[in-house]
């Protein structure tokens, strides 16, 4: 990985593609089963092979983006977005 603004750009775009395939793949969810995570797990049981998948690319998608948002700019700013995306990329990983 290089420092340089271009490379930079590139790679956030490779990655911001990257994320939408594994969404494109990662099980949808209604309004109440989003709720319902906040107090009990997912049943990672009912899940077939290819979301499971998905949901491990995504977040790792999301590692490498925090990542480069840390790197990408020094601002306090940056900062607070990279935490949120680990996580973001935590609660996926859990």
């Amino acid at each position: 990985m290089t420092y340089q603004p271009k490379d930079m750009e590139r790679a956030s775009n490779v990655l911001k593609s990257a994320i939408e395939v594994c969404n494109a793949y990662r099980r949808k969810t209604s309004i109440a089963e989003s709720l319902g995570r906040m107090v009990k797990k997912a049943d990672y049981d009912a899940y077939t092979e290819e979301e499971v998948h998905a949901e491990l690319a995504y977040a790792e998608c999301l590692q490498l983006k925090a990542v480069l948002t840390f790197t990408e700019d020094e601002t306090l700013m940056s900062f607070v977005k990279g935490g949120m995306k680990l996580r973001s990329c935590f609660q996926s990983y859990k």
